[in-house]
Formats: structure tokens, sequence, C-alpha cells
């Protein structure tokens, strides 16, 4: 470890999510309005296109810095909400609230929070259409793998891969729709990045293929699917 990086985290105040507690939480619900004598605790957090969590301060972002503890993933995740649409979301959602204490966040471009007990999380995401970033693609079913899952948080969530839901960003990002009755779409928005790595190397990289061809489609199973336009 750099003695930059050591003084920087000596330095920086370390967020705990909770994550002393058991992954059995209660439903999410936001935190009631702070009062004006004790303000919460915030925290700012950086997730990049391959599905990589930093604090935002950290000065060296890779995979040594980045958190991979498996059940602080699972609740930061499980937790988040929106705080303002993105292009891609439906501004009238009632999951967007923004007040006097985020705005300044939203801003800033993060545009997504995690909450628990006295902590708010603020997230920004190098993919302008979501925070959610899959990073590996599993069989869910006995071989032959007849199905697959898209996997995030350190493996511990899992949104089943359906060929016909994805789609190019105008940033040339590959995005799966999310289940619409998931609750990862009704508090963080439609779609989740798949990331490069899995694009390359889980899916072989056929849908490259595909847009190289300019063909738009991206084979599966010996099937083609059009690849949709996300703005």
């Amino acid at each position: 470890m750099t003695s930059l990086l050591r003084t920087s985290l000596l330095k920086s105040p370390v967020p705990t999510l909770c994550s002393q507690l058991s992954t059995s939480l209660p439903p999410f619900s936001p935190l009631p309005p702070p009062s004006s004598s004790r303000q919460p605790r915030s925290y700012h957090y950086t997730i990049d296109t391959h599905g990589q969590l930093f604090l935002s301060s950290t000065p060296h972002k890779n995979f040594t810095s980045s958190y991979k503890d498996p059940q602080f993933l699972s609740i930061f995740f499980k937790r988040l909400r929106q705080l303002a649409p993105t292009s891609s979301s439906p501004s009238s959602s009632s999951s967007f609230q923004v007040d006097s204490f985020t705005s300044n966040e939203v801003e800033d471009d993060y545009h997504w929070i995690s909450e628990c007990k006295s902590e708010r999380n603020y997230l920004r995401s190098e993919c302008r259409n979501t925070p959610l970033v899959f990073t590996a693609i599993l069989p869910s079913s006995p071989p032959p793998f007849s199905s697959f899952d898209l996997v995030l948080a350190g493996g511990t969530i899992r949104i089943p891969f359906d060929p016909s839901s994805l789609a190019i960003s105008s940033e040339g990002h590959v995005l799966h729709a999310l289940p619409p009755e998931s609750s990862f779409a009704k508090r963080v928005g439609p779609w989740g990045l798949v990331g490069g790595r899995v694009v390359t190397e889980g899916l072989g990289g056929r849908i490259r293929e595909g847009l190289e061809r300019e063909e738009g489609l991206f084979w599966w199973e010996a099937n083609s699917y059009e690849l949709g336009e996300v703005e």
C-alpha cells in the first residue's frame, strides 16, 4: 500500500453501512427527516463500469482498493434507491426524493442513495443509466445449463438472464432490462449494466461481433435477438 493511499484511508471516516448487522434486514424504508440538532453521517461512493465500488475519495481506484465483502455489498445494493431520474427513467417515479440534504449530491451526479440507521451513503455511477453492474453470468440450472443468471454485489444478487432484454446505450454500454416486478426496477431504475468482462468473456464477444457487422443482432443458443437502443 502506498504512503499516499495509507494516509488517505487513515484520514477518511470508515463507513459501516450496518455491516455488523445480520443480512436478514427489515424491508427498506427511508430515514425520517433529520433533526436540526443531529444530522446523519454522509459517505460518497463511486461504482465503475466493471462493478467495482469505491469511496469517492479513494485516490487510486483499482481492484485492491474496492469493496469486496459480499455482506457489505449485499446490504448496500439492497437498500439502494434513486434520488433523481436518469435519462432512461421516468421523471414521475415516486422513488425520487430530493430534499435539502440531498440536492447538492444530485447536482454532483450522486443520483442514488443507500440508507441505514444514521448513515446516508450516496452513489454515483460511471454509467449514467444505472448503478447496477453485472459482474458475471452463471448457470442457474444443472447441466446442460439451459438457463443463466447475471450476478452482482459479490455474487449475492442474481437476475435471470434474458437475451431479448439486451440493449445498447448511446454511450456504447451493454444494458440488460431488469424484471419489471423486481424491487430493483421499482427503486433504482429499469436497467442494469452488463460489465465489460461479461460482454467479452461470459457472452463470448458475440454482442460486439454483431455490432461490428452492423447487424444489430445478438446470437445466443442458435437464436438471434435484436439489440434495443437506450438514450
